[in-house]
């Protein structure tokens, strides 16, 4: 079974502008910090504190990275979801929407920490045992730096993305966005309530 965040094949040919290769990079990582934004508004509900600042600060707090924020947020939301109704559906969901953030947190890794290259050096591993075409000498991809060792396999690396590939994730981390928001939404305190709370 694929996930919407499995890596994708990689493309046949590569981007005719290496602008487009790097403005594509920026809108991974831009929908990606949305992604994270509303992860921390997850977290602040789970910990009764939302719009408030601290429910943030705890969520970012001694500069965790994405895998353990996510392991932390799953712990406060299975503390959450004992005391609200539908306790099942809802952990079911949210653990769901946590793996789904975990897997979209990997390819965004990858992008964050890829470099821009052209597409000619990969060229045995795309097309083996063909010529590449003229133009391939000035088209552009992103591949993981040599230095990324877990990334690349007997020379190869386990990604080749374009800006082809890389619009499609934008696309499929805006989704995710929504189903993150839709999700938050069932269980969102009214903030006037909060203030007559205080």
């Amino acid at each position: 079974m694929t996930n919407s965040w499995d890596r994708p094949p990689p493309p046949t040919k590569g981007d005719e502008r290496e602008d487009d290769t790097y403005a594509a990079v920026g809108r991974v990582l831009s929908h990606w910090e949305n992604i994270e934004v509303e992860l921390s508004h997850h977290f602040a509900l789970y910990v009764d504190k939302m719009w408030t600042d601290e429910g943030y600060d705890l969520y970012y707090k001694g500069g965790w990275g994405t895998s353990r924020r996510v392991r932390e947020l799953k712990n406060k939301a299975k503390k959450y979801f004992t005391g609200h109704p539908d306790q099942d559906a809802a952990e079911s969901s949210c653990s769901q929407l946590m793996k789904a953030a975990m897997g979209f947190a990997d390819r965004r890794h990858e992008v964050a920490h890829g470099i821009v290259r052209p597409i000619i050096l990969f060229w045995s591993i795309l097309q083996p045992n063909q010529l590449p075409p003229d133009e391939a000498s000035m088209t552009f991809c992103l591949v993981p730096p040599h230095y990324q060792r877990g990334w690349i396999k007997e020379g190869a690396p386990d990604y080749i993305y374009t800006s082809g590939e890389l619009d499609v994730l934008t696309l499929k981390l805006f989704d995710f966005l929504l189903q993150l928001i839709t999700f938050r939404s069932r269980f969102l305190p009214n903030p006037n309530r909060l203030k007559k709370r205080v």
